[in-house]
């Protein structure tokens, strides 16, 4: 492999762990979003 190989897809692993960590967030933001609206639409709690 050549190293500008090598230094482009250490980046775009870095850039990929970051995009998974962020999905993981939106993930679980819009599953509270939706247990409030829940709450909110049900009269619950």
């Amino acid at each position: 492999m050549g190293s500008k190989l090598d230094i482009i897809y250490r980046d775009f692993q870095q850039h990929a762990n970051g995009w998974k960590s962020f999905y993981q967030t939106v993930d679980l933001f819009s599953i509270v979003i939706s247990g409030l609206m829940y709450k909110k639409n049900f009269g619950i709690g």
